[in-house]
C-alpha cells in the first residue's frame, strides 16, 4: 500500500531564506538590449526554415524593458558548428552575420535546413550567438540558441517528439508534456522523459524506455525499471504498474500504449513511480488505470 502523498523538499529552502533577509535594494546597470526569447529551438530536416526572432529592448525606467518599436539598432552573430555543419546541414540568413531592426521590436534570423533524405544522419545541432549590437543597445541573457535539426530518416520518425500527456491522479485531472526520444543505439526503443507529471521536475533522471512494434501502433514498458532519481542513497523511483486505490504491483508487468489515431497514444493500464524503499508516492507520481493519453503536438 502506498502511503499518502508527501510534500516535496525543495534543497534551496535555506537560499531562500537568505535572500529573504537581505533588504539593500538591487542595482541594475542593464542599458537597452537585444536577445533572443529562448535558448533552443528544433525544426526538421525537411522543413522549408525556421525563423529564429531577436528582440530588441529598450529602457524605460528604472525597471521596465518594453520591446523597443522603434529600434534602429542591428546586431551582429555567429554560427557555431556542432555535429551540424553550415553550408553542408544548414544555411543561415544574412549571410553576413549582420542582422537589422530598421524600427522594428524584431527581427529574425532564417535557418534552413539542408534534407538529407534517405540518409540515416541522427539528429545534428549548431549555435547561433550574438556577439555585437549597435546604437547603444547591449547584449541580454539569452544571447546564444541551440538548434537541433530533427532527422526524419530514423524508422520511429512519425512517433518521436514532444506530446501533450492527460491523465488522472488521485482524481484530479492533469495535463503535462513530455517527450519520445529516440534511443542512441536501438531504433525499436523508444525513451519516455516524464511518464507522470511528477517527472517534467525531474527531465532525465525519470527516463523509461519502451519497445516499438514493427507496424509503430503499440509501445511496451516494462516494469521494474529503475531510474536515477534517488529518494534516499540506494533507494530509486520505480516504475511500477498502479492498480489504482492505492495499490501497486511489485511483480514485472508489461504496460502497453496503442496509437488510437495518427499522433494518438492511450494505455488502460495505470502507471506509478515509487522509491520501494520508503513506498512514499508525491503527488503527479501515479496516474490512474485507463486515463492515460498521449496527443503529439
Amino acid at each position: 500500500m502506498i502511503m499518502k502523498m508527501l510534500n516535496r523538499i525543495f534543497a534551496g529552502a535555506g537560499v531562500l531564506a537568505v535572500l529573504a533577509a537581505c533588504s539593500q535594494k538591487a542595482e541594475f546597470a542593464t542599458s537597452s538590449f537585444v536577445s533572443f526569447d529562448a535558448t533552443s529551438a528544433e525544426v526538421a530536416e525537411n522543413a522549408a526554415s525556421l525563423e529564429i526572432p531577436v528582440y530588441a529592448y529598450a529602457k524605460n525606467g528604472e525597471l521596465a524593458f518594453p520591446r523597443s518599436e522603434s529600434a534602429n539598432t542591428s546586431i551582429t552573430f555567429e554560427v557555431v558548428d556542432g555535429t551540424a555543419k553550415n553550408g553542408t546541414d544548414f544555411t543561415v540568413e544574412p549571410a553576413n552575420g549582420v542582422l537589422a531592426f530598421d524600427g522594428s521590436s524584431q527581427s529574425n534570423i532564417t535557418v534552413k535546413p539542408v534534407a538529407h533524405t534517405g540518409v540515416r544522419t541522427g539528429d545534428l545541432n549548431f549555435t547561433i550567438r550574438i556577439v555585437g549590437a549597435s546604437d547603444g543597445y547591449t547584449l541580454g541573457g539569452a544571447r546564444e540558441i541551440s538548434v537541433n535539426i530533427k532527422d526524419q530518416d530514423h524508422p520511429l520518425a512519425n512517433i518521436l517528439g514532444s506530446y501533450t500527456a492527460t491523465g488522472d491522479c488521485m482524481g484530479t485531472p492533469m495535463s503535462w508534456t513530455l517527450n519520445l526520444i529516440a534511443d542512441d543505439e536501438d531504433e525499436s526503443i523508444v525513451w519516455v522523459d516524464a511518464m507522470v507529471p511528477f517527472a517534467t521536475s525531474y527531465l532525465g533522471y525519470m527516463d523509461v524506455y519502451g519497445v516499438v512494434s514493427a507496424d509503430l501502433k503499440t509501445i511496451t514498458f516494462t516494469t521494474l525499471q529503475e531510474t536515477s532519481l534517488l529518494y534516499a542513497e540506494g533507494d530509486p523511483f520505480v516504475f511500477l504498474l498502479y492498480l489504482g486505490n492505492l495499490s501497486l504491483s511489485g511483480k514485472e508487468s508489461q504496460v502497453v500504449f496503442t496509437q488510437e489515431e495518427e499522433g494518438v497514444f492511450t494505455t488502460e493500464e495505470g502507471v506509478c513511480f515509487v522509491p520501494l524503499g520508503a513506498m512514499a508516492a508525491y503527488n503527479g507520481a501515479l496516474i490512474e488505470p485507463g486515463t492515460m493519453t498521449w496527443k503529439k503536438n
